[in-house]
C-alpha cells in the first residue's frame, strides 16, 4: 500500500491567481495573453537593442525569433490595435520575461525567468479622473493582497 500525500502549496501560483482574480473581478480588467517571442523589428521600433534579447535557434516565425525582456512594449502594440475598435478598454497580463547578462548571451545555460504584471487603461477622453481611476485600482490591488 502506498501513502498518498497532498502536494505542497505553490505560493507563487497562489499569488498569481489572487492578482488575476482581483484585477478581473474587482478591477474590471480583461486578462490577455501575449506571445513571449518578439522580433528584431519590434525591438528596434521600441528603441530596444535586439542583440540584448535571447535569440531562438528554431523560431516559430522570422518576426518572432527572440524572447521578450519586458511585457510593456507588447501591451502598447495591443492597445494601439484595440483602439481601432474601441476607445474604452482595460486589460492586464501576468507573464514571463527572459533575461541573461549580455556577456553570457551566447553561453549555454538557461536564462533568468521573471514574472511581470502589466496593464493598460484606455479611456474615451482625456480627463484628470482617469489617472485617479487607474491609480485607485492599483492601490486596491495592493491593499487586497496586503502589500500596502
Amino acid at each position: 500500500m502506498w501513502e498518498v500525500a497532498a502536494p505542497s502549496v505553490n505560493e507563487h501560483g497562489r499569488f498569481e491567481r489572487a492578482v488575476k482574480q482581483f484585477l478581473s473581478v474587482h478591477g474590471g480588467l480583461t486578462e490577455v495573453f501575449t506571445y513571449s517571442m518578439v522580433g528584431e523589428a519590434h525591438c528596434r521600433f521600441f528603441g530596444l537593442d535586439p542583440e540584448a534579447h535571447l535569440k531562438l535557434k528554431n523560431p516559430v516565425t522570422e518576426d518572432m525569433d527572440r524572447l521578450r525582456r519586458e511585457i510593456v512594449p507588447l501591451h502598447l502594440e495591443k492597445a494601439r490595435d484595440n483602439q481601432r475598435y474601441s476607445k474604452v478598454f482595460r486589460f492586464f497580463e501576468v507573464g514571463r520575461v527572459y533575461r541573461k547578462p549580455r556577456e553570457r548571451l551566447r553561453e549555454p545555460g538557461l536564462p533568468e525567468e521573471r514574472t511581470r504584471l502589466a496593464g493598460v487603461f484606455s479611456f474615451a477622453e482625456k480627463r484628470p479622473e482617469n489617472f485617479h481611476e487607474a491609480r485607485n485600482t492599483i492601490l486596491s490591488l495592493l491593499e487586497g493582497l496586503r502589500l500596502a
